[in-house]
């Protein structure tokens, strides 16, 4: 029998319930595969973020020497601080500019009657970021006890605008 009359007599003959049953396998399983081989490494991309995740907004497990570094937090201020003032919910709230980033320690001793306290102090921050931040923490720690501000020299330059990564809108 020559290839040409395999293939016409296999396509003349009926199909059968056991081979439909069988091809309907076959299809299955390569959709299913298909399926396995497109999502798996979307999920794969989604876990390693997750585990990752280097600005710490939801709340993801941290784990030394992984996940414990968040280097994009220090360079987004703006962001982190009003989002961790809601999961904090700090009782005292230390305010300023860079200076007061680096100068003040919310664990410092002579703070331990007022804890848990937050520095969100704000780099090239200004009187009406700060003031954005005092309203947006009052209102969502009534507990509010202590406020600290550290007034730095250029905060009092009428010429300074607002950081483009300032959002009205995060408040």
């Amino acid at each position: 029998m020559s290839t040409n009359n395999q293939l016409s007599s296999s396509y003349s003959q009926p199909l059968t319930a056991e081979k439909y049953l069988a091809n309907k396998k076959k299809y299955r399983r390569y959709n299913w595969l298909f399926l396995l081989s497109a999502i798996l490494p979307v999920v794969a991309v989604g876990i390693f973020n997750i585990v990752v995740y280097p600005y710490d907004v939801f709340n993801t497990p941290n784990f030394l020497g992984i996940n414990h570094s968040k280097p994009r937090k220090d360079n987004n201020d703006r962001l982190f601080k009003a989002i961790d003032i809601i999961r904090i919910k700090p009782v005292t709230v230390l305010m300023g500019s860079s200076r007061t980033k680096r100068a003040i320690d919310p664990n410092y001793p002579a703070l331990k009657n007022h804890q848990p306290a937050y520095n969100v102090a704000l780099t090239k921050g200004n009187f009406y970021e700060l003031r954005r931040y005092l309203e947006h923490a009052i209102a969502n720690q009534k507990k509010l006890d202590l406020v600290i501000i550290g007034l730095d020299f250029f905060m009092f330059n009428s010429l300074i605008q607002t950081r483009e990564s300032f959002y009205e809108q995060r408040l």
